[in-house]
């Protein structure tokens, strides 16, 4: 499909099937790939830049998609109020416009997230190195 690109990890297609998002992690980044002509000649965009790394990418009936920041927790972001946040997951839109935080509260709620599954109004939370599953409320 393209080549050059820093370890991709996570894709997930639109609900319309027009585009397909690509978690960049080397990079930090999600990209967006339009679906035509088989995506020959294509050069992507770059729906976000992030501040840490993205695993996997699922999208919800809605037609949002989750992004699980699986690492880089050392560097805990504060918001524009001073408050510090520690995002393990963030919902976008088509457009890349951030929907919803999860906190992970310093690694006390939950740490290393892989993946983010919405589904009937529950968010399941899973990890390559944790030897369980969290359930949140959407």
């Amino acid at each position: 499909m393209y080549k050059g690109l820093a370890f991709p990890n996570g894709v997930a297609l639109s609900k319309d099937h027009s585009f397909l998002l690509v978690a960049e992690s080397i990079k930090m980044r999600i990209l967006k790939f339009k679906v035509q002509d088989g995506g020959k000649g294509y050069v992507p965009e770059q729906l976000v830049q992030l501040s840490r790394i993205p695993d996997n990418i699922k999208s919800n009936e809605k037609g949002e998609f989750w992004v699980a920041l699986n690492t880089g927790r050392e560097s805990i972001q504060t918001d524009w109020l001073g408050f510090s946040i520690d995002p393990i997951g963030v919902k976008y839109d088509q457009d890349g416009k951030v929907l919803k935080q999860l906190d992970g509260n310093g690694g006390l709620t939950f740490n290393s997230v892989s993946e983010i599954l919405e589904f009937n109004g529950k968010l399941y939370l899973g990890s390559v190195v944790k030897p369980y599953l969290g359930i949140f409320y959407a």
